[in-house]
């Protein structure tokens, strides 16, 4: 499969993206060069991802836009989520973890892996070396990342949905 991956960041949602073509879009030039030492074999590029998607959309079978979610954080979650009952402006495809899915497939519920990435205080708490990046904010740019379990779980549904 020929996918298009947005937001790259550290990639952990590809991290076991086993055998398909990856073109990845990151717009931290530090974050971008960090990505490409753990995945070489990936096609990656320092670029807008929005400007990327309306210009090559079409080239891919599978999508994963995914920006960083700083909006997200704990105290905004405590008090934007949990106190007022947020619910999102287009209803998701599915809750999984932490994180909301919109898709064009099915999403069936799974049991998100219970060790949290908000339990993930120190950057050797990441199982993901980028030790020699030239990345400002390494933790969050860790904890930026979904997790591969989940990552690879979406694209295991996308599968199923195109046979």
């Amino acid at each position: 499969m020929n996918i298009l991956n947005l937001y790259a960041g550290l990639g952990g949602n590809r991290k076991l993206w086993e055998g398909h073509e990856i073109t990845s879009v990151e717009y931290d030039p530090h974050i971008l060069e960090a990505y490409r030492t753990l995945y070489p074999h990936d096609d990656a590029f320092l670029w807008d991802a929005h400007d990327y998607l309306r210009e090559k959309y079409y080239l891919f079978d599978f999508i994963w836009s995914s920006p960083p979610c700083q909006s997200h954080g704990q105290y905004r979650y405590n008090v934007g989520v949990r106190a007022k009952r947020y619910e999102p402006l287009i209803k998701p495809t599915a809750v999984l973890g932490r994180h909301y899915f919109w898709a064009n497939f099915d999403i069936p519920y799974v049991k998100c892996n219970k060790s949290s990435i908000r339990d993930k205080n120190k950057i050797s708490d990441f199982d993901l070396d980028i030790s020699g990046a030239k990345i400002k904010n390494k933790r969050q740019a860790l904890r930026n990342m979904v997790d591969p379990e989940l990552g690879k779980y979406i694209l295991d549904c996308s599968e199923v949905w195109n046979y």
